[in-house]
């Protein structure tokens, strides 16, 4: 007999879908979108479309421990499993100090318990960190630095509200497509749209008008169109003098700023920039939607502080329907010193960048790093110059990778534990493009041996002598993880009761606006 079990996608997307999963025995034999979810309403992307296929029941997927031995890969038990990365872990920390160790935890998934990771390090004394984002690090770092937070404008906000959309830098027909139907609804009310990008995307086949600066300009252009509102309208200098932190230099750039310079280094006619800024600020509420293309060059965090004093120049924050969204960032909220245990650390910490591991490995000396840990990251895949990591790896004492299947990453460790996928674990669900939190509910058991993260770090700890600060279920840390919004009635028993779902205000009739310093 088929049941019906409702969970959540957790991948590296602005959508966190809604999944409805149907399941025979303990087999799931089909997964769809949830209609009753309220930004994704019933749609999945064709990767979580093809999850079964691709990942789930991938013929691929490693399902049990592995060590690698003199001939390859060789299977081994759990138990074994736990000895030999706890004795390798405690090795290099009676050697060499605990920040002999190095651990990296990407972008796999975005649910929250996979932040315990950085609890279980800092029980064991402190490691070093591998940091830095796959993709919108500088994007929030500059959103931050422009408001004090990097929050957004929940899209049925958006969609209620908003008389303009700027698609600046983001292609939502490919990497966002939930909020194709908010465009679709908020122009059939009237409002309009235009894309920003120096390609034509797909995403300028929906909308009313699409602009291509050159390519790294875009914070240029920010500044050329606050040059127009500055000279032909009556901008809003009291709420930037509010929030903002060295006005009058900003304020001076802006009058500095040659509109023909502007124009001829983004390759756009001046009457198009003109046109476009007075659009952006004659639409009111009219509202950002910010890309994570666009911060990706020299100086990027810089170009979104350039778009967010736009914004607020124009007199589109603070208001429904406003904003400059780059991104929501509850993980900031979530991850407390409490729930990662930071009083525990007794070294000082230590971070390498991981866009240029190899050279940095290479560089840490005092003391240097023989062991290696990597759950959800394929950064050998993923990060720039392969080959000088591969090379900072092979030179390791020991490498540990927590995956589904032997990638790049994995084939450079020596010990290998199979992790348990988004279908098969419960964890909570934030989102960075919508304001709903979500429960991931397990639908199926796990498959083989796999484990889930959290439950792979409880065994080492165990062995590592820190076992009860690790301990308990899942549906524990999930409210230990949701405490920073229990003012907003959120909590593992409130998800629960809820159906998995619940929205992080007091009412769904008041969006939260985008906060200001």
């Amino acid at each position: 007999m088929l049941r019906v079990v409702k969970t959540a996608c957790p991948l590296d997307c602005f959508d966190a879908c809604g999944v409805v999963a149907e399941v025979d025995g303990d087999r799931i034999v089909r997964i769809g979108g949830d209609p009753e979810h309220p930004f994704t309403r019933g749609a999945l992307c064709r990767k979580v479309n093809r999850f079964l296929v691709d990942r789930q029941y991938n013929s691929e997927r490693i399902t049990h421990p592995l060590r690698r031995g003199s001939h390859g890969w060789e299977r081994i038990g759990w138990d074994e499993a736990f000895e030999l990365a706890a004795s390798k872990l405690r090795l290099a920390r009676d050697r060499h100090g605990s920040l002999s160790v190095l651990f990296h935890r990407g972008n796999g998934s975005f649910a929250a318990l996979k932040c315990m990771v950085n609890r279980f390090f800092n029980l064991f004394g402190g490691a070093t960190e591998a940091v830095g984002r796959y993709c919108a690090g500088e994007g929030d770092y500059g959103t931050r630095l422009a408001f004090g937070d990097c929050q957004i404008h929940d899209p049925i906000d958006l969609r209620d509200h908003s008389n303009l959309f700027l698609i600046w830098g983001r292609n939502p027909a490919v990497t966002n497509i939930h909020m194709m139907p908010v465009l679709k609804e908020a122009r059939a009310r009237g409002a309009r749209a235009i894309v920003i990008d120096p390609v034509r995307t797909k995403s300028a086949r929906y909308v009313d008008h699409a602009v291509h600066p050159r390519p790294g300009t875009d914070g240029l252009l920010a500044l050329g169109m606050a040059k127009v509102l500055l000279d032909r309208r009556p901008v809003d200098l009291v709420r930037l003098a509010a929030i903002g932190e060295r006005v009058d230099a900003y304020l001076g750039l802006v009058r500095e700023t040659s509109l023909d310079e502007v124009a001829r280094r983004t390759d756009l006619p001046r009457a198009t920039l003109e046109w476009l800024a007075l659009e952006y600020f004659d639409r009111k509420p009219a509202t950002i939607l910010e890309g994570v293309g666009l911060q990706q060059y020299t100086k990027g965090h810089q170009t979104c502080q350039l778009i967010a004093a736009l914004g607020v120049l124009s007199g589109n924050v603070g208001i429904p329907g406003g904003g400059v969204n780059m991104m929501n960032w509850p993980w900031r909220e979530i991850r407390t010193p409490e729930l990662q245990a930071e009083a525990a650390r007794t070294s000082p910490s230590r971070t390498l960048p991981v866009s240029r591991l190899g050279d940095a490995l290479a560089s840490a000396t005092d003391p240097p790093v023989t062991t290696a840990f990597f759950m959800q990251s394929n950064l050998v895949n993923q990060m720039p110059d392969t080959p000088a990591i591969k090379t900072a790896l092979s030179r390791l004492e020991f490498v540990i990778c927590l995956d589904q299947f032997l990638t790049d990453t994995a084939e450079t460790a020596h010990l290998f534990l199979p992790t348990t996928t988004f279908l098969e674990e419960e964890d909570l669900v934030p989102s960075y493009g919508h304001h709903w939190m979500q429960l991931m509910q397990p639908v199926a058991p796990p498959l083989g041996e796999s484990r889930s993260d959290l439950t792979i770090l409880q065994g080492l700890a165990e062995r590592l002598g820190f076992g009860p600060d690790m301990a308990g279920s899942a549906g524990k840390w999930i409210d230990e993880a949701s405490k920073p919004f229990r003012a907003s009635g959120i909590g593992y028993g409130a998800l629960k009761a809820a159906g998995g779902r619940l929205w992080p205000s007091r009412s769904t009739s008041s969006p939260r606006r985008q906060r200001t310093r």
